[in-house]
């Protein structure tokens, strides 16, 4: 006699799972089972954690998936990390992938779930910023794969240096090297906080000429109309630097209106007797006082001379009374 219940028996149909059951079964196995010591993986998908539950992902929408792809694989390395899905249309539903550390989500346009590309919006108002090995490197080439560059590299004052494009696919990247890494040179620290001396001279070109090509300073900054100069700033090369400016120029300051040769400066080196030999013969000096070792430094050396303008410049070894400890 038939089984009564063979009649009501339905033909064996796989039944594709909710993605949301899904994702939970695989993490509850993996959970359960530990991580993978070399066997064969069941599946290629991540087990889901806690850091990744929390963490925000962005998710890239484009009127071009496959062409996307190419260009963050090329641009940024990007590796494709996780499994693609198929849209309806047959375009691409769901893609990762990973820069660095980073992971994001990709999607084709799909206007039925509100998934809008940059180029049906007419713009985008949200940056990705990610740090790269070589910021100039990936910059000059998302510039050759058709980026729009609207802000190239350049050091920053809080330690990076970064670079802004539009991608072809209309989203904008802050991209970003720390300074000193990759070769990168880092921009020149501020100078150290110190007193300058400042000077004003009759012929201030002929004083900067002698004070750097004799002397031994080194020019920094010059700002000047023709003979007149307005400011300079030469430095020392063991420390400090003088400040410099043409006397009575016409300009209604304090400052201009200063009688030229009235200065006095004192230098601090380690080797006066060499700065000795090389300005005791230039034209207008008067040495003052010979190289000699003053009584309150024994072992210390300096010597004292009148420029041509009647400023008066000593150099010696001593540097000062040294600072008690802990005082700033």
């Amino acid at each position: 006699m038939p089984d009564p219940f063979d009649q009501l028996r339905e033909p064996l149909a796989p039944v594709r799972p909710r993605p949301a059951f899904a994702r939970e079964l695989r993490a509850r196995i993996a959970a359960a089972l530990g991580p993978d010591t070399g066997g064969t993986s069941m599946s290629p998908a991540r087990p889901a954690t806690a850091t990744r539950v929390r963490s925000v992902q962005p998710y890239l929408t484009v009127h071009d998936g496959e062409a996307a792809i190419a260009w963050y694989v090329d641009v940024f390395g990007a590796v494709e990390s996780g499994p693609r899905y198929a849209g309806s249309d047959g375009g691409i539903g769901h893609a990762e992938l990973t820069i660095g550390d980073i992971v994001i989500f990709l999607s084709d346009e799909a206007p039925a779930y509100h998934a809008i590309s940059p180029r049906t919006l007419g713009g985008t108002s949200v940056a990705l910023h990610v740090y790269v090995d070589d910021v100039d490197a990936v910059t000059a080439a998302a510039e050759r794969g058709g980026a729009t560059v609207t802000r190239p590299p350049e050091d920053q004052g809080y330690g990076d240096r970064s670079a802004t494009f539009l991608d072809p696919f209309g989203h904008k990247w802050m991209v970003a090297t720390p300074l000193g890494e990759r070769g990168v040179v880092p921009s020149p620290a501020p100078p150290a906080k110190t007193v300058w001396p400042a000077l004003q001279y009759t012929d201030a070109p002929a004083a900067i000429r002698f004070l750097v090509d004799v002397v031994g300073f080194e020019e920094r900054l010059v700002v000047a109309e023709g003979d007149v100069v307005h400011h300079a700033e030469l430095v020392w090369p063991e420390g400090g630097g003088i400040m410099l400016g043409s006397a009575g120029h016409g300009s209604a300051d304090e400052w201009s209106e200063r009688p030229a040769g009235a200065g006095s400066v004192y230098v601090v080196t380690d080797d006066p007797d060499a700065v000795y030999e090389r300005v005791r013969h230039a034209a207008g000096v008067e040495i003052i006082r010979e190289p000699y070792e003053p009584d309150y430094d024994p072992g210390a050396r300096g010597f004292d001379f009148r420029d041509a303008e009647g400023n008066l410049w000593s150099f010696g070894t001593y540097s000062g009374t040294p600072r008690a400890t802990g005082e700033q």
